[in-house]
């Protein structure tokens, strides 16, 4: 049986069976009854259907075979290794060669009792990683399989958890072979067109379940919700992938994960980890806020109907924004996977509290946000300049406004300790292809690099809420903003969703500041110039009466 053994790693070593879609997948095969010195097996828990596998880099990974079987992980088979009365199980890795991590033999490791899991790392402390012995175990056969029992903490592995149970708990593990994985009846090829991104699909997000809510004014939800879709479900074969930006409104650590649910039952999420599955996750603690949801992935590997899906949920996730919601036959270019810090393509902070902060934005990528609301001009009149909220997806190159989202207190108290909400937003490229030049929006004029606003009294700069006119001053522009061109808005529909009106009236401009005794003379019923001077016989320009600008032209 070893030579047959050896000869299936050998097979395993020059790419495993993959299915003409690109996916490998397995299944047992033998069940082993005894352990010998250099014997490679596959740890399998018959009861929950789950592998041991090396998720990623350091950490021991625990699900099911089309998790821990894919081609991402850096392996889900063990060499059996004999120490002086005890084994070590060394990771193989997809290739059939031992595993390596941080320049030492990725060895399954327990941690102590009390910690939080277990990882593939080497030897470092006395047989052990963390501690001694904890790379040690002893294989106890009993009916049915074998339980782990580890040196270092005298207790028995059940999971990817540290080895922590009782002889009575533990887990009965088979060691087994594998074959290629039969799949039978399979979803049929969905035929997909290049579709732009669509969000009409998203437009019934609700709390569900109890202790759950949703705030639509403010995108702040808590507990569980998301979308569902009656009868047969919503039909997703269109599309490739769901995409989802989320943002924390509170300072304090937290995560949550997705999950996706058909009409048979069948539901898939980042509760099951594995490499597959991390982009189905979002935290604030490393600030992964946009989800990637491969369907494709999901309709081969899980056999998920992507025809019928009857719910999207987000699970686990409290005082979270929602932001951008999407599908897409474009794959986001975002770097999101688990335990790397994503800070979003482009990011924006605030040293404060960002409820109803206002800025402008122009990237030069299709982009998705999250923690803010996107708008554009639809209108200007005398003083005020109208916006209307943009749904879906910011177009490459096209400048737009935004406003913060986040309207909770800025302080609050959390375990006795003062503590702020949250000060990012955070835009995420939807798409690989880039423009070179910005074009303008409706009197709205974006820049990729730092530049200076004309000079003139149609011109106008958004700054810490405040918008400063450029007569008579030299106004500078940061890359990725936007100035506006009063000559240039067009006035369009006033049925816009979202509609707010900026008045020139509530918000600070260049010269003001410098009249002495602007209260006194603002209030007389006399005109003056933006420097304060009285003006009688007035030309075309921006005037100060009553208190109020008046553009003339």
């Amino acid at each position: 049986m070893k030579k047959l053994l050896l000869m299936w790693i050998m097979l395993l070593g020059m790419g495993g069976v993959i299915f003409a879609d690109g996916i490998t997948s397995y299944e047992p095969d033998q069940e082993l009854t005894s352990i010998e010195d250099g014997d490679i097996v596959a740890i399998y828990n018959k009861a929950e259907n789950k592998y041991l596998f090396g998720s990623d880099a350091q950490n021991l990974g625990y699900g099911e075979a089309d998790n821990a079987f894919a081609s991402s992980n850096s392996g889900w088979l063990f060499k059996v290794e004999e120490h002086e009365g005890h084994f070590l199980f060394l990771l193989q890795t997809p290739a059939g060669s031992d595993y390596g991590v941080w320049g030492n033999p990725g060895y399954l490791n327990s941690q102590p009792a009390s910690s939080g899991c277990s990882f593939i790392l080497g030897l470092n402390n006395q047989w052990g990683q963390d501690g001694p012995n904890l790379a040690l175990w002893d294989i106890e056969a009993v009916e049915g399989g074998f339980k782990l029992k580890n040196v270092g903490t005298g207790l028995y592995l059940n999971s990817n958890a540290p080895a922590k149970f009782s002889e009575e708990d533990a887990v009965v593990w088979t060691f087994c072979t594998l074959k290629e994985k039969q799949i039978e009846n399979p979803i049929a090829q969905p035929t997909r067109t290049a579709t732009d991104a669509n969000t009409d699909i998203f437009s019934n997000f609700k709390a569900i379940g109890g202790g759950a809510t949703w705030d639509p004014a403010t995108k702040v939800f808590t507990g569980t919700c998301g979308w569902q879709w009656d009868g047969d479900g919503a039909d997703f074969s269109q599309y490739r992938y769901i995409v989802i930006t989320t943002g924390s409104s509170r300072e304090e650590s937290g995560a949550g994960y997705m999950k996706i649910t058909d009409k048979n039952g069948v539901s898939v999420g980042g509760d099951q980890y594995g490499e597959a599955y991390q982009n189905m996750w979002f935290s604030t603690w490393n600030h992964l806020f946009c989800c990637k949801i491969d369907l494709e992935k999901l309709r081969q590997e899980k056999m998920l109907d992507i025809y019928h899906i009857t719910e999207l949920t987000i699970d686990g996730g409290d005082y979270f924004l929602m932001g951008t919601a999407y599908a897409s036959n474009q794959e986001p270019q975002v770097r999101n996977r688990w335990g790397q810090n994503e800070e979003g393509s482009y990011r924006i902070q605030f040293g404060e509290q960002i409820a109803d902060k206002f800025g402008t934005i122009c990237l030069p990528y299709q982009a998705a946000v999250a923690c803010a609301k996107i708008y554009e001009i639809t209108g200007a009149g005398t003083g005020y300049v109208e916006l209307a909220e943009v749904d879906g997806l910011m177009e490459a190159g096209k400048p737009y406004f935004y406003c913060t989202t986040e309207n909770t207190t800025p302080e609050y108290v959390a375990d006795g300790v003062t503590k702020k909400t949250n000060n990012n937003v955070f835009f995420y490229q939807a798409t690989a292809a880039t423009v070179a030049s910005p074009v303008e929006n409706n009197g709205l004029i974006g820049t990729f690099t730092d530049t200076t606003a004309p000079q003139g009294d149609n011109f106008y700069v958004l700054s810490s809420n405040k918008l400063y006119y450029t007569t008579g001053a030299t106004v500078n522009v940061g890359a990725n903003k936007a100035y506006i061109d009063m000559s240039k808005i067009v006035n369009k529909s006033s049925e816009a969703k979202g509609r707010i009106t900026i008045d020139f009236n509530d918000i600070e401009a260049t010269g003001i500041e410098s009249v002495n005794d602007a209260a006194n003379a603002l209030n007389s019923g006399k005109m003056y110039d933006l420097s304060g001077r009285e003006v009688t016989n007035p030309t075309s320009g921006i005037y100060i009466m009553g208190g109020k600008k008046i553009i003339i032209k």
